[in-house]
């Protein structure tokens, strides 16, 4: 799902949290764009044996400054699942290899046993403006890292409940509880308790703003 409209200042915004990929198309008399990207939060992993359960890490944040484009020029996007990276092109259908074309979002890492979740890097993620997400802790009721935001990173995972991410307009998902999956926009997964079934990550997000 996603939603699209005009905010103030004539701008035209496509706000997509679905995930897989997609297109948009650069309106009439639109000459610039900004894209913005969370990616997928990782998964919590639960065992039987006490203490191996771990949570999963909250995903990155990655903005471009405004890149010029022309009517009709095709945006393409690509918002990740859990423990999977979300992108925005403006020129091709990948993962871009530069901020000139778009921004790349990492995932947070899945928990694995006894081993905590790490949250998105700003290191693996490409954009002007980057923030790393929260990473996740060890540990059988120990919740999500948070997803990073627009003004912020994630929060790190707690030994109560999954922290929530920051932001203003594009805020990350707050870290799953030790019952509950990692919310969307990068949440981490929650790491379950003694069991078999571990907590998915919250999906990721991206946001893409045409303007005048």
């Amino acid at each position: 799902m996603g939603v699209a409209g005009v905010v103030a200042g004539q701008q035209v915004q496509s706000f997509i949290y679905t995930s897989g990929t997609g297109t948009v198309v650069t309106p009439d008399g639109y000459t610039s764009v900004t894209v913005e990207a969370i990616g997928g939060g990782g998964n919590g992993f639960a065992s039987a044996t006490g203490g191996a359960s771990a949570s999963g890490g909250g995903g990155a944040y990655a903005r471009s400054v405004p890149l010029q484009v022309s009517t009709g020029r095709i945006i393409y996007y690509n918002v990740g699942t859990a423990a999977t990276r979300s992108w925005v092109n403006t020129g091709t259908n990948a993962i871009p290899a530069s901020t000139s074309t778009g921004v790349s979002a990492a995932p947070g890492t899945s928990g694995a046993s006894g081993v905590a979740g790490v949250g998105g890097t700003v290191a693996a993620s490409t954009g002007t403006t980057k923030f790393a997400g929260g990473n996740g802790i060890a540990g059988n009721t120990d919740g999500g890292g948070g997803g990073a935001g627009d003004t912020g990173a994630g929060g790190a995972g707690s030994t109560a409940a999954g922290t929530a991410g920051t932001g203003l307009n594009l805020v990350g998902g707050a870290g799953g509880s030790s019952t509950t999956a990692g919310n969307t926009f990068g949440g981490g997964g929650g790491a379950a308790r003694n069991g078999t079934s571990g907590l998915a990550g919250g999906g990721g997000a991206v946001r893409i703003t045409f303007n005048l």
